[in-house]
This record gives C-alpha cells, structure tokens and sequence, in this order.
C-alpha cells in the first residue's frame, strides 16, 4: 500500500503557533526510491518521524501502508507499524549497544517475536544485504570500521525486514565515494527487495542519480513534488528553497544556453528516467550540441541515436 500525507501539519508543544510542518501532502508508491531533501530547518526530519509514529500530525492525517495515524487518537499495533517502517537516524552507529554485531542485530527481530535461531537468520541475511561477511557477527561493532559500523547499523534495522526504510542523513561525514557506493547499496535493496526507501538529505546531487520521486521541504512546507526531470525544470526555484544548484543542473543549464535548444524537447517521454549521471549528461550534451548543428530542436530519444 503506498504512503500517503493529507494536509498534514505539526507543532511542537513547546511552540505551538509556529508549524514545524504546515499543510504537507504528497504520495509515495510501494518500491520507489524517494529523496526528501532541503535546508537544515525546513521540516525534513520532523516529516520523517511521522513515517512511524514518533511524531503524529496536529492536523491532517497520514496514511502508512495498512495503518491510519490521526491527531489525537491511539494507534492500534504501534510496535508493528515501527517493525515495517524501519527508522534509521542520522549517525546510526550511535545506536549501537551490543557486546557483538549478532546480539545488536537479533535485539530487533527477537523483540517482535522471532526466535534466536530466527533472528540469526535474520541477522546473517541483512548483513548479506548490506555487503558484509556473517563473519562479523562475534565482533564488537565498536572494533569496525566508521563504514562498517554504519552498515552494521542499519543491518539492524534491515532484520526486521521492513517494508518501508527511512534514513536521516545516511551519507553525513563520509567521504564522496563512500556517499556513492552507500547510495548504490540503498537503490540495490529498493530494487531487489522491493523496498519503498526514502533517503532524507539536503545534499541534492547524491540521490539524483536513484530517485524516482522528489519532494523539497523549505520552511516547513513541500515546495515540490515529482520527478528529477521536473525538479530539473523549476532548477531556478532552487536558490529561493536555499538549496545549492548540482553540479549537472549547471552544467546542462549552461548547454541549453550556448544552443538555444532546450533539454525539455530531447528527454523522451516513455516513462525513461533522467538519471543525471555523468554519462547520462554526456549524452544529453552530444544531443543538445548534435540537434543545434543541423537546426533541429525536435525530440530525439538519444537511446536510439547511433552517432
């Protein structure tokens, strides 16, 4: 079932005339990748409490798979919601506890019933899933490494085998490549475990490459809601939501400026995704830079162009 916000506002008790969110409403599919993303301050982590009912909506209402979250009223199976809509924080290696990487991942699933022999399997799966060796389950995860902690981190939410991951600022303090390959590991699972994830960052060029759907937070309101592409064409909105233009916004802006031509008319409309990977923005240039040449700003789906 998809996830679905209806006007949904939040203020905090402690400064209520002030909405955290205001009036929020998007809809998420089953098994998109979804990219949550704005300044510091513009709500996305408040939203993101709501996916499980850390927070619930002042007002508005806020449908989660098979579950309805209402202001004011009690939750049926609360503890189900949260086992299928794993909330992974930001700096997840702070959850860490346990003597060994085993007991840290079997806590969960034997919490929601599992037996240890059940949650061992659980444990070695998730670790599979995450890229790292079973070997790992004797150690102390505070002996890993940064990354591996980290993995380790969210693997324990993983063996509970949620239907719906949420991740707060999962890439904060890696480095470039390791941002890539965790993003890489988080679009893997969402297509091979048919896992809708929803990455919250405000680093916007990090989940460009993954995401099926967007959703730009600023002040407390969504200012946006689709596709990479659409983002792509509203790119001089971006500066007034606080947020840096990526570096491939740029750089197709800058070609759509020196051909007079504009990207809009080559992106085919089959359903194909913009990805704004560096080939995939190779491409559109020979496209943009190939259709001027000969005078031609007509759409050519550059899937098909063999020049």
């Amino acid at each position: 079932m998809p996830i679905v916000f209806n006007e949904v506002s939040h203020a905090y008790s402690g400064n209520p005339e002030q909405l955290a969110l205001d009036h929020v409403q998007f809809h998420i599919q089953d098994g998109q990748f979804v990219g949550i993303i704005g300044p510091t301050g513009s709500g996305k982590s408040t939203l993101l409490q709501h996916f499980n009912a850390i927070l619930r909506p002042t007002d508005g209402k806020v449908q989660v798979l098979d579950f309805l979250i209402l202001p004011g009223e009690k939750i049926h199976e609360v503890k189900r919601l949260r086992q299928r809509v794993g909330l992974v924080f930001q700096f997840p290696e702070q959850q860490l506890f346990a003597d060994t990487v085993e007991h840290d991942l079997c806590y969960g699933p034997m919490n929601f019933g599992a037996t240890e022999a059940e949650a061992k399997l659980l444990a070695i799966a998730a670790l599979e899933q995450i890229g790292l060796s079973p070997d790992l389950l004797s150690r102390s995860p505070f002996q890993l490494s940064g990354g591996q902690m980290r993995k380790v981190a969210i693997a324990s939410v993983l063996a509970m085998n949620p239907d719906v991951l949420v991740l707060d600022e999962p890439t904060a303090t890696l480095d470039p490549r390791s941002r890539e390959e965790f993003m890489t590991l988080l679009h893997t699972l969402c297509r091979t475990q048919n896992k809708t994830v929803i990455v919250v960052t405000h680093r916007l060029d990090e989940v460009l490459p993954f995401t099926d759907h967007l959703l730009v937070m600023h002040e407390g309101k969504l200012v946006f809601e689709g596709s990479n592409m659409a983002l792509y064409e509203h790119v001089d909105k971006l500066p007034t939501w606080r947020m840096a233009i990526p570096k491939p916004f740029r750089i197709l802006q800058a070609c759509e400026q020196m051909t007079n031509n504009p990207l809009a008319n080559h992106v085919w409309q089959d359903g194909t995704r913009a990805t704004f990977t560096p080939s995939w923005v190779a491409e559109q240039i020979h496209l943009l830079f190939q259709t001027s040449q000969r005078g031609d700003s007509g759409g050519v789906p550059c899937s098909n162009d063999s020049s």
